[in-house]
């Protein structure tokens, strides 16, 4: 389960800046960290590959992989080119239900029944109050389907 704050604009300015001055071109998720105490804006990454912020970035509106079909055919153009363009309410939480339940997986050997249970019930509690499920779509749900058969064969493989 992860939370995005509401963008502000010297977030994007900061990103501006580092992009053309690092000559960064093609698509890319920009990560940042703010200091609650002293406001200040940390760099985290430039990841090149979408991840699971991808489905956050789509609800609120920002298209990364038509920018980056763009980008390829030589026409860049921001995806957003303000914070105000952000769709969503925030703060927006989204739960990543697969990567909960490969981790309990890991480690559910090393837990005790009751670190167990409030594992599983924390994941549950997730799915429910979320805005947006990191690989769930109802419109396509085909490919989620698809990674939790791997999941459940993975499980069965690993019981004692």
């Amino acid at each position: 389960e992860f939370s995005s704050a509401l963008p502000v604009q010297d977030l994007f300015n900061a990103l501006e800046r580092m992009v053309r001055q690092l000559k960064y071109t093609g698509p890319g998720l920009f990560q940042a960290i703010r200091c609650e105490r002293s406001g200040k804006l940390f760099f985290i990454e430039i990841n090149p590959r979408f991840a699971a912020g991808l489905t956050e970035s789509l609800k609120a509106g920002v298209n990364l992989p038509v920018a980056a079909v763009a980008a390829a055919l030589g026409e860049p153009r921001p995806c957003i080119a303000s914070h105000e363009q952000v769709r969503f309410q925030f703060p927006h939480v989204t739960h990543w239900l697969e990567r909960d339940l490969r981790g309990w997986m890991g480690q559910r050997r090393y837990l005790t029944p009751r670190q167990s249970v409030a594992w599983l019930w924390q994941m549950v509690r997730a799915f429910i109050r979320c805005h947006t499920h990191a690989n769930w779509d109802w419109r396509d749900p085909v490919p989620t389907f698809r990674i939790y058969s791997r999941v459940i064969r993975d499980f069965t493989r690993s019981s004692p």
